[in-house]
């Protein structure tokens, strides 16, 4: 097993374990939301593309005001 900096190994309370899940939970949660999202894009792509415009305009604003 590997080791943390303070020399202690990762399997001593269920850490790694724990990691795993929590990384294996996350992977799951990322997938489901990916397939939603392209599910959403693929039933109503002009109202996607739009979204994608306005999010667009508006960061190119923010980014711009930063800039002065």
């Amino acid at each position: 097993m590997g080791s943390t900096p303070d020399g202690s190994t990762l399997g001593d309370s269920g850490i790694a374990s724990r990691i795993r899940e929590t990384v294996d939970a996350t992977k799951d949660r990322a997938v489901h939301w990916t397939h939603t999202l392209q599910e959403g894009v693929r039933q109503d792509p002009i109202r996607s593309l739009a979204i994608a415009a306005g999010v667009g305009v508006v960061l190119g604003v923010i980014l711009g005001r930063r800039s002065r």
